[in-house]
């Protein structure tokens, strides 16, 4: 009996190991690149943590977890690898308190800023992205985006999803602020595919706010705040199944563009 529950004990380890080894952390401030990405030798870069959490297999979840503090991005951050029905794990970048936490404070929101140049050309389209998902179920929570201060992006997209094939993407109790004039934001999230929800966000002076065209089931879009998109609040392709509810939109350009020759009436 003995041997038999420390030999319990052992697989309880390696398993809880296992597990802990998809998490990452990362602190700009106070995190270094040459760390190992633990709670208390945390990463310094989500380009560095991506680029680990890109090479994580199995099923296990994939969790980035930021510390307050400013993080830039030069480029667009890919999340991969690109297996859609064989993807199952949940990647998740959120920072390490958020918002129902009960010691959150606004300060101690991540805050992430681009300051690429245009980084993606889709269809003889060019434009910057911020995070491009390749990957399904990923997970966006309690995090700050702020525009694109590069001066010559035109198009600047924060979170981008183009494969209409993949699936399930939360995000929630995030900000995306938006300024015309200095940092813009063309689209906040930029998304195709199933099962895109988003709950308890706020999205202020974006020029849109969501663009979801192709293959869009199973999309929810709840208890958020839509102020001040000077375009359109929300564009939506020729889908029914959509749950709209709770939300506040207001002094906005427009409230919901549909696509070009498209008459039915929504529910």
């Amino acid at each position: 009996m003995h041997k038999l529950i420390i030999s319990l004990c052992l697989l309880c380890a390696v398993a809880a190991t296992r597990s802990s080894a998809q998490t990452l952390f990362v602190d700009p401030i106070k995190g270094s690149d040459h760390a190992i990405g633990t709670i208390n030798a945390p990463l310094a870069s989500l380009d560095k943590a991506a680029a680990i959490a890109n090479g994580f297999s199995g099923n296990e979840p994939v969790t980035i977890k930021l510390f307050p503090g400013l993080y830039l991005l030069t480029d667009q951050l890919v999340l991969r690898p690109f297996k859609t029905d064989m993807d199952t794990a949940r990647y998740t970048i959120a920072a390490v308190t958020n918002p129902d936490d009960p010691d959150w404070l606004p300060s101690k929101m991540p805050v992430i800023a681009s300051v690429s140049a245009n980084n993606k050309n889709w269809a003889k389209f060019d434009h910057c992205t911020g995070f491009q998902v390749e990957r399904n179920n990923t997970c966006f929570r309690g995090l700050k985006f702020v525009g694109n201060a590069n001066p010559t992006v035109v198009y600047y997209y924060t979170i981008e999803r183009h494969f209409a094939e993949l699936k399930g993407m939360e995000v929630s109790q995030c900000i995306f602020v938006g300024n015309r004039n200095a940092a813009p934001i063309q689209g906040a999230i930029f998304a195709q595919g199933s099962d895109i929800k988003i709950d308890h966000c706020i999205f202020y002076e974006c020029r849109n706010a969501v663009l979801s065209f192709l293959s869009v089931t199973g999309f929810s879009l709840t208890h958020s705040i839509i102020y001040g998109a000077y375009e359109g609040a929300i564009w939506f392709g020729k889908y029914s199944d959509f749950v709209f509810r709770d939300n506040i939109i207001a002094n906005n350009n427009s409230f919901w563009i549909r696509m070009k020759d498209f008459t039915l009436h929504y529910p």
